[in-house]
């Protein structure tokens, strides 16, 4: 599987986590054999801390699970901006995004 290939791969399961706004970033790099992804990902902003840690925890495991070839995922979690220039499904006419634990 070329990196390139697995990146996208990774991207597109990332994404379709339950409270992943965006991903900022996937930075995969080699590792002998395998590949550790540095990942980080938007959340909405008005969860808590742990709600996002929760998150990324499920990102992670799904991911190891997932991509056999993964020796090591970190996931950094970042407050969703919708100001910031990036690409996204947001709706901007939503203006309460609910919390997982509404």
């Amino acid at each position: 599987m070329e990196q390139e290939e697995s990146a996208d791969e990774i991207m597109a399961v990332v994404q379709r986590v339950e409270g992943v706004v965006t991903v900022q970033s996937l930075r995969a790099r080699e590792h002998g054999h395998y590949v550790v992804a540095e990942i980080i990902i938007s959340v909405n902003p008005r969860i808590t801390v742990q709600e996002g840690q929760d998150i990324a925890k499920r990102v992670k495991l799904l991911l190891m699970h997932r991509f056999l070839h993964l020796s090591e995922v970190v996931i950094y979690v970042e407050p969703y901006d919708p100001g910031y220039p990036y690409k996204s499904n947001h709706d901007p006419n939503q203006e309460q995004m609910p919390t997982l634990l509404q």
